[in-house]
């Protein structure tokens, strides 16, 4: 039912037309069903006069945009920050308390979205959109342009606005196309900072040679390289849960912008219509309605496009297969299949950056030895011997790389060790380096033994053993550093089945193994005092 105050304020716009002369015809029917009170709220005399003495301080709000200084963007963004994100309810804040909304599993672990792009994905205007997540946004939509058009009294929405009309700029971006751009820029500038200078020496003979290199490269420039530590990092987006629309083309960074958009006469409509619908507003980019996942809104328009429909006789339902909840659709992005077999995980990537190198520059001098030269020769088949720089030197082939251990089963790639424990340091650097060598040391040490046991399964041609078993050497470099779930101040994951491990460091090197329950110290030949179960996997 619609508030008193609302049909308080339509009465009296009523009152005002006949006063005016004008005639009135007004549909009363909604003021029996509308469950929303849709005329625009007072904002209370606390936030007024909180903006007040802010506006008597500083002169305004904010004004912080990329271009001002970083004292202006600081002072900027925390009043805006006291006025809007601490005083509304019913908002998301992506900023602050949630940046990987719609993000995590139940673990907490970086995820993406499942679904087939030949299906699922739909397009609304010049975006592309989830399917569920359309049609509730096309729904919301048509009843807010409805409103544009209405003439009737109190109806209509307001002419002087930022938003005269509800449509879709953006959606669902994927992240693997970000990921992409980024490695091309990111070995680009691993070659012009550092390689450059190494393109015939033989500091680089082999790839272990080279990623030590790279390692120290994104230690010293805080760089990402991983699926998951890209899909973790400011380079990848909101954009990539699809659970996110944007309804205007502008700086997100345009607090003067998003100011006038906040206090624009049609916003509390728009927030009132996305709660009806189970969407809510971005606080910190209030023209994004983010889709809540824990609205029956969300469950129902989820249930209409998923494996199990509901049974509605003539309903229309869509080809769509999502599972009915949500986190059911999730994978997480830290697993052995994407950091072992994609084509953009972190063995095809350091293969790629390695062999791009060598196809350039195959070839590094050294000193020549006799005594060393057939030595060479078996290790890496010598070329030449030229003249450099006066004395005689051999130029050697660089060593080509092949990652793979055992044969690739289907698409799934079997690798060598040493890539797990490359990827537990990269792990730790893209992480801040919250552990020393000697813990990092410790945590390659066991993470392998996980693995070494799972390489056996590959052995006895036990492949789902391996599988299972080498995602928990994934899972427990991933839960040592603890899921980014449980980083965000307030997450909507929860978070109580987190394997995130409080470790006491001085023990980590003697006692600390992280393994699945049926993992049994006998079968990783430890004693019973070296094997701990973990209870979040």
């Amino acid at each position: 039912m619609a508030t008193s105050r609302y049909k308080k304020s339509v009465y009296n716009k009523i009152k005002e037309l006949r006063v005016e002369g004008k005639p009135t015809i007004v549909n009363l029917v909604p003021l029996m069903q509308e469950e929303y009170d849709l005329a625009e709220v007072k904002k209370t005399l606390s936030i007024e006069k909180l903006k007040q003495e802010i506006v008597d301080k500083h002169g305004f709000i904010s004004t912080a945009d990329n271009k001002d200084g970083s004292a202006e963007q600081f002072v900027g963004r925390k009043n805006y920050k006291t006025v809007y994100n601490d005083n509304r309810k019913s908002v998301i804040d992506t900023w602050y308390d949630m940046p990987f909304f719609g993000r995590t599993d139940i673990h907490g672990l970086i995820s993406q979205i499942v679904f087939d792009p030949h299906i699922d994905l739909v397009d609304v205007g010049t975006t592309k959109m989830l399917s569920f997540v359309a049609e509730a946004f096309l729904r919301m939509a048509e009843e807010y342009n409805a409103r544009a058009d209405s003439k009737l009294c109190c109806r209509g929405l307001s002419e002087n606005t930022m938003m005269p009309a509800l449509k879709a700029v953006k959606s669902y971006v994927n992240p693997h196309e970000l990921h992409d751009e980024y490695l091309t820029n990111l070995y680009s500038g691993f070659f012009t900072t550092i390689l450059a200078q190494y393109r015939h020496s033989n500091k680089i003979k082999n790839i272990d040679d080279f990623y030590k290199l790279l390692k120290d490269y994104l230690r010293e420039n805080k760089k990402l390289i991983t699926t998951p530590g890209f899909m973790e990092g400011k380079n990848s987006t909101v954009f990539a849960s699809g659970l996110v629309i944007d309804t205007l083309s502008a700086d997100p960074d345009d607090d003067t912008k998003k100011i006038r958009f906040l206090e624009d006469p049609n916003f509390e409509i728009l927030v009132n219509l996305a709660r009806k619908y189970g969407f809510k507003v971005d606080i910190n980019i209030p023209w994004r309605l983010i889709f809540d996942y824990r609205t029956p809104e969300f469950k129902e328009f989820l249930l209409r496009h998923s494996v199990v429909k509901p049974h509605e006789k003539g309903a229309k339902w869509s080809a769509s297969k999502f599972a009915i909840r949500f986190h059911y659709n999730l994978a997480p992005l830290a697993g052995y299949s994407t950091f072992s077999s994609n084509y953009n995980g972190f063995v095809a990537t350091l293969n790629n950056f390695y062999n791009q190198f060598i196809k350039e520059f195959p070839e590094y001098v050294t000193d020549f030895s006799p005594t060393l030269g057939p030595g060479l020769k078996g290790a890496f088949l010598e070329k030449e011997t030229i003249m450099w720089k006066g004395p005689k030197a051999s130029k050697l082939f660089r060593k080509i790389e092949n990652a793979n251990k055992y044969d690739t089963v289907g698409n799934l790639k079997i690798v060598s060790e040493k890539y797990l424990e490359w990827y537990a340091e990269i792990r730790n650097i893209e992480r801040g380096a919250p552990f020393s060598s000697a813990l990092i040391r410790a945590i390659k040490r066991e993470s392998r033994k996980i693995y070494s046991f799972a390489l056996k399964k590959v052995k006895t041609n036990n492949i789902n053993d391996f599988i299972y078993h080498s995602n928990i050497a994934i899972n427990y470099i991933e839960y040592i550093l603890g899921s980014i779930g449980s980083f965000s101040k307030k997450s909507l994951t929860p978070l109580e089945g987190d394997a995130t491990m409080v470790l006491d460091k001085a023990k980590l090197a003697g006692n600390i193994l992280i393994a699945p329950q049926k993992f049994t110290a006998a079968e990783l030949k430890l004693s019973d005092q070296d094997a701990a179960v973990s209870t979040g996997y």
